[in-house]
């Protein structure tokens, strides 16, 4: 009985040992693979700057740049959304002209035409920036048959297009974004809406990486 008790003992603890082993081993690849992602996402590419696309430049120098678009990264989607109910509005409203936004001391200008809620016609997205606003444009609207349909507030924001026709990305910046201050954002969020029984839904976000290239040659 006694070495019965002993062997199962030993198996016991045979296989606390492996599993204790195996944990170790995952935490370390872990935390190898995140020091990995975390250097990587701070390492500058050495490179001439003719080799990226101007239209995804963000600002820099002749030696150094900053870019997005196609050579950007993203994360994977995620369900929990962070962009917060201020920060867009689904009230309709006229939308005001020309001539009133100079009155009000406000500038805009139409930044697309695109069709969001796949009825075959495109809307009317227009950069708004306030009177007084820090980092324009502050606002977004989307006009529809001369009402504003939906609002985003938030600064430096815009409005992309989606190949559904049905809603569109928000792209929006958090506090964490500019390590080095308002003039240099790493990246953004990009916020998915959706159309769905006459409002525009959030239904996952994404973060946006920029990479940075500097040529040394």
């Amino acid at each position: 009985m006694l070495k019965k008790y002993l062997k199962l003992n030993e198996t016991a603890i045979a296989c606390s040992v492996l599993l204790l082993i195996v944990l170790t081993f995952l935490y370390t690849q872990k935390t190898s693979t995140q020091k990995l992602e975390k250097e990587t996402d701070k390492q500058t590419l050495n490179f001439p700057l003719k080799y990226f696309p101007e239209g995804g430049w963000l600002g820099g120098t002749d030696t150094w740049a900053q870019f997005s678009g196609e050579v950007e990264s993203r994360s994977y989607p995620t369900t929990v959304i962070t962009i917060s109910n201020d920060s867009y509005s689904n009230e309709k409203h006229q939308a005001s002209t020309t001539e009133q936004l100079l009155k009000d001391g406000e500038v805009s200008s139409d930044a697309a035409y695109f069709d969001v809620d796949n009825d075959g016609n495109k809307e009317r997205i227009v950069s708004i920036c306030s009177d007084g606003a820090n980092h324009c444009p502050d606002r977004q609207e989307v006009v529809k048959g001369g009402k504003v349909i939906f609002t985003l507030v938030t600064d430096g924001g815009w409005i992309d297009s989606t190949a559904t026709l049905n809603g569109f990305y928000a792209n929006w910046y958090k506090n964490e974004d500019f390590p080095g201050g308002r003039c240099c954002a790493t990246g953004n969020t990009r916020t998915r809406f959706v159309y769905k029984n006459g409002l525009f839904v959030p239904i996952f976000e994404q973060q946006i990486g920029y990479i940075e290239v500097e040529d040394k040659q």
